[in-house]
């Protein structure tokens, strides 16, 4: 269910290890999600590509990412041409959300007192794909969790420091910092509804 509002629930958790990160549920709205859902549905996905789409790879050189997938600037010239680049730009423009975010631990302080730097890149998760356990490069990572409803998968759940598990939410946002070791267990698909897979909207961030 989407809301028709910006009713965020914001949750502040720790790993094992004391690393904080954020899970924020309802993070569109249903006009917004309807938006970006639309974008990725006829503009990304067909857009996506399956091998040197860039991520983690493993000591031998191997890609750790086994999904579809595309950066915003493999579409669009300009990032703001995008209706979903846009709508997430709230990140920063939306004053009670990004107090929210900066206030709640002081590691994501710098995305109230600084400018950010960011990119984005799409990702689709169809039948047995999954993403071994990396560290992103950024400062701070937020990645937005989407599907098609009904749902047509089971799996593609969250895995922080190898055993915190975060279940996979539609309009789920989950931020953390640079060192978390993170990744995503495999998606069983359970229809055949074209594009009910499990979308993935990276947004990576560093001070401008």
């Amino acid at each position: 269910m989407i809301h028709n509002n910006n009713d965020f629930d914001f949750k502040l958790k720790f790993t094992e290890v004391g690393k904080p990160f954020l899970i924020i549920d309802n993070f569109l709205t249903q006009e917004e999600y309807e938006t970006v859902i639309n974008e990725l549905d006829t503009i990304v996905r067909p857009a996506m590509r399956r091998h040197e789409t860039g991520g983690a790879v493993d000591s031998d050189g191997n890609a750790l990412k086994d999904t579809n997938a595309c950066f915003v600037n493999d579409i669009y010239v300009n990032p703001m041409l995008s209706p979903t680049f846009k709508t997430l730009q709230k990140f920063h423009t939306d004053k009670d959300l990004n107090s929210k975010i900066a206030n709640s631990h002081w590691t994501f302080e710098w995305l109230k007192d600084h400018g950010a730097e960011e990119h984005m890149q799409f990702l689709y998760y169809n039948d047995k794909d999954t993403y071994g356990d990396h560290v992103d490069i950024f400062n701070t990572s937020a990645l937005l969790w989407l599907c098609k409803e009904p749902k047509g998968f089971e799996g593609g759940d969250f895995m922080i420091e190898k055993n915190h598990k975060v279940e996979f939410k539609n309009n789920r946002m989950v931020i953390f910092n640079f060192g978390t070791l993170h990744g995503v267990t495999p998606v069983k698909r359970t229809s055949l509804l074209d594009g009910h897979g499990r979308y993935c909207i990276s947004k990576f961030m560093r001070p401008a």
